[in-house]
């Protein structure tokens, strides 16, 4: 939750451990097995099930345009959007490398990313109309965090709160994102009508279990070939 508030990340966190999760920091996975996986640190987690939550990163293309100044990926930007070396390339939203007034990274956030478009297309006005650009300076009201269970954590003008409140605070800011009403209201009766039935369950597999390794379950045998009647062949 680097891209967030520090506080509400560590908010979330204390959050998080409360309900029994297991939260590693400054570590990432370096190797998956089928029955395991390494971490960078090279301690071993014993399990046939890896669940891979991808972070964000610049598009690919970036890297088969030459010329842009980057670093650790993203391009380089001045505080008017401006790619920096160049008077006619803006870069905005996660491509985009573009420091606060304190000389820290604006975060990779939506509300960071469609400022920033709108700021750059009244800067390009300015441009074309022989005007300087102007500084871009934005100050989030807040930042929130869904952590599932309707659940979840936010910090809006400098409080924070969490839990079924907070939930509801992010679902009514995503819902009034939405362009119109007519796909508002096709969300809220969708969530309306989720309050009213369980969670849908999804079964990733029911493996054996494995004698020599009775603390993991045991992986599937592979589909066996199975023989195909003749065309025209009568079942028994």
């Amino acid at each position: 939750m680097t891209a967030i508030d520090p506080e509400l990340a560590e908010y979330a966190a204390s959050h998080l451990k409360r309900r029994g999760l297991d939260i590693r920091t400054k570590t990432s996975v370096k190797e998956v097995s089928e029955d395991h996986v390494v971490l960078t640190n090279d301690e071993r987690l014993d399990t046939y099930t890896c669940i891979w939550a991808a972070g964000i990163a610049p598009n690919p293309l970036l890297d088969k345009i030459d010329g842009l100044p980057r670093e650790k990926g993203w391009i380089k930007c001045g505080t008017d959007l401006k790619v920096q070396g160049f008077d006619n390339v803006w870069a905005v939203g996660d491509i985009a490398k573009v420091d606060d007034p304190n000389h820290k990274n604006y975060g990779a956030t939506a509300q960071n990313a469609v400022r920033e478009g709108e700021h750059a297309a009244r800067n390009i006005g300015r441009v074309l109309e022989h005007r300087a650009a102007i500084p871009f300076e934005y100050n989030p009201v807040g930042s929130l965090a869904a952590l599932g269970c309707r659940t979840a954590v936010a910090k809006v003008f400098g409080i924070k709160v969490a839990g079924l409140f907070a939930w509801w605070l992010f679902r009514t800011v995503y819902l009034m994102k939405m362009p119109s009403w007519s796909r508002r209201i096709r969300i809220v009766m969708d969530w309306t009508t989720d309050l009213f039935f369980k969670r849908d369950i999804v079964q990733l597999g029911v493996p054996r279990i494995n004698p020599s390794r009775p603390d993991l379950p045991a992986l599937e045998k592979q589909y066996e070939a199975v023989e195909k009647p003749e065309v025209g062949a009568q079942r028994q």
